[in-house]
């Protein structure tokens, strides 16, 4: 059972909502004690836990400044929404006799959230929405990416156009236009960082090996550091990391190392064996594996190229476009990504001038019998 505020009065720890939090909680929600063995773990959780000693003492000095979130289950318990730090901070301050047994909650209902999604998408995304303020790890807002999109996607299935996220400090809703606008800007308004930076984790995710992105869910690298090695061959990538001590960080320059270590040998180029039409047609279909060349965030282009043994270069453009009239459909997703191909000659002065086509390649590589 919950309590509310005059039956704790005097109890350490119980009060200590901070004046700003408690001026906040009074404009836009009401706030009610609950007892912390009431309150349960909520496994869709993903975001790391760290720093607690020094979040606990910042509690201990200042006082909570955010109260928990929680939802009521049917057997009366409560679910944590948000504020899994800030809980086990105040556990550590509880077994040390600084904090009282009961913590400030706002109890939360997913079906006040008016909205055609599961209660597991409704519940991830009251738990971002709500965790837009606090410090994240890189692989934290690479998930966040990963779970909006299958949120928006969702949406947008159900021709959803707006959505509310929640009320200001003023009490007023806050609202969000889904109609009209990519996925990825929609994306980046919700967490406050640049398209280009979601391409950086977007490269991560489509590009990395198993490998990279273990370590990359380890925060044993950075999105920066990660999407320089997703630029390498998979193959390449797996061969790195391997040298990579177990539990080390990788670092720009241990990249750059690398990179330079095998840019000669890639130059030189080696003997594909493409047997037939098949593996040829393979070789074109796998551009991904190739050495990205370079990138143009503000268009969301990536140029892979790969550089054959006769002195050409096979050039693939990986750019993303919108489908407006897709907009009223109500099963797919309006985003799209399209491809350019390029045959560069040894001594070729434009990339525009260089422009190909699929037959034409095949045909280059058998011709050069690779």
């Amino acid at each position: 059972m919950g309590f509310n505020l005059n039956m704790i009065k005097g109890v350490a720890g119980n009060g200590l909502l901070n004046e700003e939090s408690k001026k906040l909680a009074q404009k836009t929600m009401s706030i009610k004690y609950i007892p912390m063995d009431e309150i349960d773990p909520n496994r869709e959780n993903f975001y790391s836990i760290a720093g607690i000693d020094g979040l606990a003492n910042l509690i201990k000095l200042s006082g909570l400044q955010q109260p928990l979130v929680v939802m009521q289950k049917e057997d009366g318990r409560y679910l944590l929404v948000t504020g899994e730090r800030r809980l086990t901070a105040i556990k550590k301050l509880h077994e040390n006799g600084d904090w009282g047994d009961v913590v400030p909650c706002i109890i939360q209902n997913l079906d006040d959230m008016d909205l055609p999604l599961s209660d597991d998408k409704k519940l991830k995304m009251n738990m971002m929405v709500t965790n837009q303020m606090r410090d994240k790890t890189d692989a934290d807002i690479a998930t966040e990416i990963r779970e909006w999109k299958e949120i928006y996607s969702e949406l947008r299935k159900k021709g959803i156009e707006c959505i509310s996220l929640g009320k200001n400090d003023k009490g007023e809703e806050i609202k969000q236009e889904i109609k009209g606008k990519k996925t990825r800007e929609l994306i980046s308004e919700q967490l406050g960082i640049s398209n280009g930076q979601i391409a950086k984790y977007e490269k991560v995710e489509k590009n990395g090996s198993s490998e990279l992105k273990e370590k990359f869910e380890k925060n044993e690298i950075s999105v920066a550091v990660a999407e320089k090695v997703a630029s390498l061959p998979a193959r390449e990538q797996k061969d790195f990391l391997g040298h990579v001590p177990k539990g080390e960080n990788v670092t720009s320059p241990m990249v750059a190392e690398y990179i330079g270590e095998t840019k000669n040998l890639r130059k030189e180029g080696f003997e594909l064996n493409l047997k037939n039409e098949k593996e040829r047609k393979k070789f074109l279909k796998g551009y991904q594996e190739w050495p990205v060349w370079f990138q143009v965030p503000q268009a969301s282009e990536v140029y892979y190229r790969y550089d054959l043994p006769d002195g050409y270069s096979i050039v693939v453009c990986e750019y993303r476009y919108y489908l407006e009239w897709m907009e009223k459909e109500v099963t797919e997703d309006p985003e799209r990504v399209g491809t350019r191909i390029y045959l560069l000659t040894p001594k070729y002065k434009y990339l525009y001038n260089c422009r190909s086509n699929g037959t034409a390649v095949m045909k280059h590589l058998q011709q050069s019998k690779m």
